[in-house]
């Protein structure tokens, strides 16, 4: 009878440190985790690839995780860590936010951090455990279908207070054209200059509560308007009064459109947005330049003012809800009905920053032709 080797014990089969650590990198690496040891006196020990990408580097774990600066409004990292080891018992923290690396315009992360001791061993109370998870694809989901149904319920409402307006603009309508015309038996010119402009006004606002209702049904198919210079001169004129009070000084440079065939009326609205909003980020008065100019099959439309400029993470004022303004100025849904409105007649806009101050949006829409149709480039 051959005799059997022994069975190997698992419990005694060790690798070498580095071994070790190499292997249990590759299986944090694997989960996603980074994991984090450090001892009493707050020094790391071990810090896994995916904490080498999550966290500043650091030597002392509290001011590594100082550096981080998550949203906690600057707690004693030192203290926090001491209660962990003293107490012998976990921390944990859900969904903090930290600002993106290097300064990248992508918005923050968000990390779950759990704090815990070592407590087997020679270990116990003096070296602990720093487990940290980068949750910000969750934590995006998350606030994407938030906002999908924070906007599902503002199409409801908009749907319905489009429709109880659309009556009582109607009446006053129907009234503005019978005291006309009492005014034109009456010979009274200045009094129907008035009333023509009571009726332009009332006009536009129909113009609005039908746009909202397409906007709320979720489409725009709305009759064309005018050319965009028209309209930008329009929006210009509305604002005329608020931009002198604020000492805003608007300049426009416009090239000749060739004619082409009336844009969507709903571009009114997003001149009007726009032209606002710079007005408003030149409280201290500034200059506000439009110009249009024509480029490989599209109109594009460029406003540049001399504000205060944009946030650092500016791509997000086109986000539903997001606004830079103080509480009750703003509802952050500005922009992002005119990126729907732009994108739904083909077009794009965009945001950039104008130097150290000031800001640029710029509205680039398809060429249409006198039929119209947009005219493209080709292949």
């Amino acid at each position: 009878m051959q005799p059997t080797s022994p069975t190997p014990d698992l419990r005694t089969k060790t690798l070498s440190d580095d071994a070790a650590l190499k292997a249990l990198d590759a299986v944090f690496v694997s989960l996603d985790l980074g994991i984090v040891l450090f001892d009493a006196d707050r020094r790391i020990t071990f810090a896994s690839e995916v904490t080498r990408r999550a966290l500043p580097a650091g030597d002392n774990l509290a001011q590594v995780l100082s550096a981080a600066a998550f949203d906690l409004g600057s707690p004693d990292w030192d203290a926090v860590l001491t209660d962990v080891l003293e107490s012998r018992q976990p921390r944990r923290f859900d969904a903090l936010a930290a600002p993106a690396p290097n300064g990248a315009a992508n918005g923050p992360r968000y990390f779950k951090l759990i704090i815990a001791p070592l407590n087997q061993g020679n270990h116990a109370g003096r070296a602990g455990l720093l487990v940290i998870e980068d949750i910000t694809t969750h934590i995006s989901i998350e606030q994407r279908l938030a906002v999908s149904e924070r906007l599902a319920a503002l199409g409801q409402l908009a749907a319905r207070v489009a429709h109880e307006l659309n009556n009582p603009l109607d009446g006053i309508l129907r009234y503005i054209n019978l005291s006309r015309r009492v005014a034109e038996d009456a010979a009274q010119p200045r009094l129907i200059e008035y009333l023509d402009q009571a009726r332009t006004g009332l006009m536009r606002m129909a113009r609005i509560v039908r746009s909202l209702l397409e906007y709320a049904r979720g489409g725009y198919g709305g009759p064309h308007g005018a050319t965009a210079a028209a309209m930008i001169e329009e929006a210009l004129r509305t604002f005329e009064k608020q931009a002198a009070a604020a000492g805003v000084s608007v300049v426009c440079s416009f090239e000749d459109e060739e004619a082409a065939a009336p844009y969507s009326a709903s571009m009114y609205q997003v001149f009007c947005n726009v032209v606002k909003n710079a007005i408003d980020a030149m409280p201290g008065g500034g200059t506000l330049t439009v110009r249009t100019r024509r480029a490989a099959g599209e109109l594009v439309i460029t406003f540049e003012d001399s504000g205060v400029g944009l946030p650092e993470n500016h791509e997000r004022i086109f986000e539903p809800f997001y606004t830079t303004k103080p509480a009750g100025q703003g509802t952050g849904l500005g922009l992002a009905v005119c990126r729907e409105l732009v994108e739904k007649c083909g077009g794009r806009i965009e945001a950039a920053r104008r130097g150290d101050v000031g800001t640029v949006i710029t509205v680039r829409l398809p060429r249409r032709t006198e039929d119209g149709a947009s005219r493209g480039t080709g292949l």
